[in-house]
C-alpha cells in the first residue's frame, strides 16, 4: 500500500511539474539594430571611409528584450582579412567581435571593423544567443556591403 501511494504521488508531482514548466516558457522579441541604411535588396551599406589605420569601425546592437542580465550573445561572419605580418607570414584577422553580454538595458553590442582593402566585398554576419533560463535560441543573419567613397561597390 505504501509503495502504491508513493508511486501515485511521484506520478502526480512529475506530471504536474512538466505541464506547469511547459506553460511558463517565455519568448522575447529579438531586434537587430544595425545603424546603417539598407538598399532595395535589404543589404546594409557601410561607407568605407579611409581612416588613419585603414580600418572602418561600426557598432552593431541587438535588443534581446530579455530582462535576465548577462545573456551571452555570439557574433560571427564568414569573412576574415588576411594580414601580412612579416617575412611572408600571414594571419587571418577577424573583423567582428565574437562575444558580448546584455546589461540591464537588455542590449548587446559588437564592433565590426573591416579594412579598406575589403571595399566592394559583401559580408554576412550571424548573431544570436540561447536564453539562459528557458533554453530558447534566437538568431539573426544580415549582410553588409562595404561601399567605396563614391557609391560604387
Amino acid at each position: 500500500m505504501r509503495n502504491t501511494l508513493i508511486s501515485i504521488l511521484l506520478i502526480f508531482i512529475c506530471g504536474c511539474s512538466n505541464n506547469v514548466f511547459g506553460d511558463q516558457i517565455k519568448t522575447y522579441p529579438f531586434e537587430l539594430e544595425v545603424g546603417l541604411e539598407q538598399d532595395d535588396n535589404g543589404y546594409y551599406i557601410l561607407p568605407m571611409i579611409d581612416s588613419f589605420n585603414g580600418q572602418v569601425l561600426h557598432k552593431f546592437t541587438v535588443n534581446t528584450n530579455n530582462p535576465t542580465e548577462n545573456q551571452f550573445v555570439y557574433w560571427d561572419c564568414e569573412t576574415q582579412m588576411e594580414m601580412h605580418i612579416m617575412d611572408g607570414w600571414t594571419e587571418d584577422i577577424d573583423i567582428v567581435n565574437h562575444a558580448s553580454y546584455t546589461g540591464s538595458d537588455e542590449h548587446a553590442h559588437s564592433m565590426f571593423g573591416p579594412f579598406v582593402e575589403m571595399t566592394g566585398d559583401t559580408v554576412t554576419i550571424f548573431v544570436g544567443y540561447v536564453d539562459s533560463i528557458y533554453d530558447v535560441e534566437y538568431t539573426e543573419t544580415f549582410s553588409v556591403i562595404l561601399q567605396g567613397a563614391e557609391g560604387c561597390y
